[in-house]
């Protein structure tokens, strides 16, 4: 269970080196989640984190698309990834069974789930921002990448689901490009040029 903590630690401090280097022209910028911007994705993950907390306490999660970030969006990541941190290592939280969307898991599951989205939308963003995805842990990517691969082998991807089709991605790619090809983004997804 140690593990769960550690790993999830080491994803947040990934990506909030990514966060913290978002000036204030680049919230409006376009990500390879089509629908969002930049600050809408970190709305994305900040919300879900939060969702753990209110999970655990039984409580409702804000509806989709509410602003949770306020006037400070990387103060609004910190503190939500910082409750998270905080929830996994109080005693017994790992083992304690939630509520969620896809039935009753361990608090573990749910943890390592949302490691998972925010090294996906890690990527995301620093696609966005034109950064560097070495942040990004590349062991647990590798991990992600192989734990999405068992699951999603049987199942199919139905159009305008979670997860597009897999796309074409060297071998020799960083783990986190054949993770995020894996899981339907293109792996040189560029933002598109200003002008």
């Amino acid at each position: 269970m140690d593990e769960v903590i550690s790993d999830y630690r080491r994803i947040v401090d990934g990506v909030q080196s990514i966060v913290d280097g978002i000036d204030e022209d680049d919230w409006a910028r376009p990500t390879p989640c089509t629908e969002w911007t930049v600050r809408d994705l970190l709305n994305h993950l900040v919300s879900g984190q939060r969702r753990l907390g209110r999970m655990a306490r039984g409580e409702q999660p804000p509806a989709s698309g509410t602003d949770v970030l306020g006037a400070d969006p990387k103060g609004a990541f910190r503190d939500a990834t910082a409750e998270v941190e905080a929830l996994a290592a109080t005693p017994g939280m790992l083992e304690k069974r939630l509520v969620t969307p896809l039935g009753e898991q361990p608090g573990s599951f749910v943890v390592v789930l949302q490691g998972n989205e925010l090294m996906v939308h890690g990527w995301d963003l620093a696609r966005s921002l034109g950064a560097s995805v070495d942040p990004l842990p590349a062991d647990i990517a590798d991990r992600t990448l192989r734990m999405w691969q068992e699951r999603l082998a049987r199942m199919h991807r139905p159009e305008g689901g979670p997860f597009a089709a897999e796309q074409p991605v060297a071998s020799d790619a960083p783990a986190s490009d054949r993770l995020a090809a894996y899981l339907g983004r293109s792996a040189d997804w560029a933002p598109p040029a200003a002008g």
